[in-house]
C-alpha cells in the first residue's frame, strides 16, 4: 500500500467507515504501530512449554490477550507437576495441554470473528468482510425440555460414549473416565464435582426416572442427583426410552 503511515492510516479509517466524516477531523498525532497479526507457535520443543503469547497470539480486537495468557500460565503448572512426578502420566499431561490450548485458540478466534461480524452489519465494507470471515455462531444453549414423569422410563442415549481422557485431578493430570456427546464441547468427567460416567452406566439399560434418582441418592444428597439427572437430561445424554415422551408431572 502506497504512502507514508499517516496516509495508509487514513485511508484504512476511510475504508473501515468507523468515524463518518472523517476528512473533517484533524489527526491529534502521529499513528504509532505494531505488528497485530495473530499466530500459533509450530510444533513442540521437548522440555519447553510456551505460555502466553510466546506460543499464541490473539487477535486484539477480543481483548482477552492478559486472560489468555493468565489462563495458559494456570494450565501449565499441573503440567509442568505432573511431568515432574515420577509416577506421573507424562502423555496425558502433554495431551490436555494441547486439547487446553486448541480450545482457547478456538473460543478467542470465534470471539473475534463474530465481533467483526457484528462491525461488518453494520458497515458492509471489505475492510470488514474480509476480518470476519465464516464466523461460527455460538454454540446453542442446551434446551429446556422438562424432567421426564418419575414413572417414565430413562436410558442413556446412543449418542453417549465413555471414553478415557485426560483430566486435571488437584495438581496432577490423570486419564479418567469421561462422557463424550455431540452436545457438549469436550469429554466431561466432573459436573459440580461428581465424578458422573459411573453415574451414567446404571442408566445404561432403561429404567423409570425414580429408580435411577433414587440409586444416585444413595451416594449423594438428593438435590445433587436431582440437578446431575436435569444435566444430563437437557444434554440429551439420558433420553426418554422408546415409545415414552416426558411430561411436566416430577414428584
Amino acid at each position: 500500500m502506497p504512502g507514508t503511515v499517516i496516509e495508509r492510516y487514513l485511508e484504512f479509517a476511510r475504508a473501515s467507515e468507523v468515524l463518518p466524516g472523517i476528512d473533517n477531523l484533524t489527526l491529534a498525532g502521529v499513528p504509532l504501530t505494531c505488528d497485530a497479526t495473530t499466530y500459533v507457535t509450530d510444533g513442540e520443543t521437548v522440555g519447553l512449554l510456551r505460555v502466553g503469547d510466546a506460543d499464541v497470539a490473539l487477535d486484539p480486537l477480543s481483548s482477552s490477550g492478559v486472560q489468555a495468557a493468565i489462563q495458559s500460565a494456570l494450565a501449565a503448572g499441573p503440567i509442568v507437576n505432573t511431568l515432574l512426578t515420577p509416577e506421573g502420566d507424562g502423555a496425558a499431561a502433554l495431551e490436555f495441554w494441547r486439547n487446553r490450548r486448541a480450545s482457547r485458540m478456538f473460543q478467542h478466534r470465534r470471539w473475534a470473528r463474530q465481533l467483526y461480524r457484528e462491525a461488518f452489519s453494520r458497515y458492509s465494507t471489505c475492510f470488514w468482510a474480509d476480518r470476519c470471515g465464516d464466523a461460527p455462531d455460538m454454540a446453542a444453549p442446551a434446551t429446556t425440555t422438562p424432567l421426564p414423569h418419575p414413572d417414565h422410563s430413562i436410558v442413556l442415549s446412543e449418542g453417549a460414549r465413555l471414553v478415557l481422557a485426560p483430566c486435571l485431578t488437584g495438581t496432577l493430570v490423570k486419564r479418567l473416565e469421561c462422557v463424550e456427546h455431540v452436545n457438549l464441547p469436550e469429554p466431561v468427567a466432573f459436573v459440580a464435582g461428581i465424578h458422573v460416567p459411573p453415574l451414567l452406566v446404571q442408566a445404561s439399560r432403561p429404567a423409570p426416572a425414580r429408580e435411577i434418582l433414587a440409586a444416585w441418592s444413595a451416594s449423594l444428597a438428593p438435590g445433587v442427583a436431582c440437578s446431575l439427572l436435569g444435566w444430563a437430561w437437557r444434554h440429551d445424554i439420558l433420553k426418554a426410552a422408546e415409545g415414552l415422551a416426558p411430561n411436566t408431572e416430577w414428584a
